[in-house]
């Protein structure tokens, strides 16, 4: 995103997608993801759509450049599912702190959170029945 005259929220900030991102997603082009704050915006699951803008919104606006952005999300598929997907990022500012230019990449993480779900699942069966692995020095 170039951000026009140190605004994040100005309408006529630039967006751009890359191939990969829109791949990523299961889109094929600009055509259908085209290069506006929407095409990414409007897929946030519901639930985690106010507090990903927020984090994105800290991080922009925090002169300084401290506040990192890297959140854990849900976005839709061009299919309609949602997968989970791990966001991060960083802002190229001016001498006074005010953003410039925002870069930053998505990770899909659903396939890692699904087998640590499983995982977790697995643990508390076997904890509700008793079945507790004891240490070495338990033993």
């Amino acid at each position: 995103m170039e951000v026009v005259a140190g605004d994040p929220v100005n309408p006529n900030n630039r967006f751009w997608w890359s191939q990969q991102l829109r791949s990523l997603l299961g889109f094929n082009d600009e055509r259908d993801f085209p290069n506006v704050l929407a095409s990414w915006a409007d897929r946030l699951h519901p639930q985690d759509k106010q507090a990903t803008l927020d984090a994105f919104a800290k991080h922009l606006n925090d002169r300084s450049g401290n506040t990192p952005y890297r959140i854990k999300n849900r976005l839709a598929m061009k299919n309609g599912t949602y997968r989970w997907f791990y966001a991060q990022g960083e802002t190229l500012r001016d001498a006074r702190g005010t953003p410039l230019r925002v870069a930053g990449s998505l990770r899909d993480i659903h396939d890692e959170l699904e087998r640590d779900l499983e995982h977790d699942v697995i643990i508390t069966r076997f904890e509700h029945h008793g079945c507790t692995r004891k240490t070495r020095k338990e033993a």
